[in-house]
């Protein structure tokens, strides 16, 4: 059965995105679980075990993403690799000390990127080439930048907790 648009925006999105976020809370999930217990990974450390699971979070997203023909679900994968590569190039998280990691990572986020593309046209074009690491860390500083800026900033500088003991607003019901 053919969706139309308002189906595909209002049905298929939201279900192909919480999709998404579930293999990769259910590859998560199994991975801490796996810590939690002690398991030990038959002597591997745990550099490489972290590089195995995010290739078999690619391959279960790329699988996934091709077969349902569905770009929104590859996104998500995508979504969230970029979380994990923000988290080991940051001062905050491991300052860049998993270089096998970082670069599994951009790999991964680059071969689901192709594997995304809509057209199968597009896919060896000219202009579509291999992300390198400067390219992921100017995009994501370029988001750091639109999100410290003032359309962010002036919100939430000028926000204002709730006087004691006033009553909590109604959730608007038009959005």
């Amino acid at each position: 059965e053919k969706l139309d648009q308002k189906e595909k925006l209002f049905i298929r999105l939201p279900f192909s995105v919480y999709f998404g976020w579930i293999t990769v809370a259910t590859i998560a999930n199994i991975t801490t679980l796996l810590v939690d217990i002690g398991w030990n990974g038959f002597g591997i450390s745990e550099s490489v075990w972290t590089i195995l699971i995010i290739v078999i979070g690619l391959a279960i997203g790329a699988v996934t993403m091709i077969r349902n023909h569905d770009i929104a679900y590859g996104l998500v994968i995508i979504w969230a690799y970029a979380g994990i590569l923000i988290k080991h190039m940051s001062e905050a998280g491991f300052n860049g000390q998993y270089s096998g990691i970082i670069t599994t990572v951009i790999a991964c986020i680059v071969l689901m990127g192709v594997a995304n593309l809509p057209d199968p046209r597009c896919r060896g074009a000219e202009w579509v080439r291999p992300i390198e690491p400067i390219d992921a860390y100017r995009r994501f500083y370029q988001l750091a930048l639109l999100a410290s800026g003032t359309v962010a900033i002036d919100g939430i500088g000028s926000s204002q907790p709730p006087a004691l003991g006033a009553p909590t607003p109604a959730p608007d019901p038009g959005g």
